[in-house]
């Protein structure tokens, strides 16, 4: 599935803007699939307003935002919901998955 991207010319050359260079690379920028955002969201009442990116008045706890978003970096957690997602076992090529250490690694820097 992924691999088909690179057979559009305009998608591989968007990919390569952004230094996405090989399908493989790709695992680089998941972070979570749809079981962990139903997971996050449970009992959170959607939005109900017009104005998306106004979510409140109040000012954000930026460590509290921090240790959230912490835990979606790094490499060796993010590789293990990358590698345990029923959409990853349903659709990322097996060959694909033995070397993904370093795509993890270097998106945690």
């Amino acid at each position: 599935m992924a691999r088909s991207f690179w057979s559009e010319g305009k998608t591989r050359s968007d990919f390569g803007r952004i230094g996405i260079e090989s399908p493989e690379q790709i695992s680089g920028l998941f972070v979570m699939d749809s079981e962990e955002i139903i997971r996050i969201t449970e009992g959170v009442e959607p939005l109900s307003d017009f104005y998306p990116k106004r979510l409140t008045d109040t000012h954000p706890d930026l460590k509290a935002a921090y240790q959230f978003g912490r835990n979606y970096f790094d490499s060796s957690a993010a590789l293990r919901r990358f590698l345990s997602s029923s959409f990853i076992k349903e659709t990322w090529p097996q060959e694909w998955r033995k070397s993904l250490d370093l795509f993890f690694l270097v998106r945690e820097t």
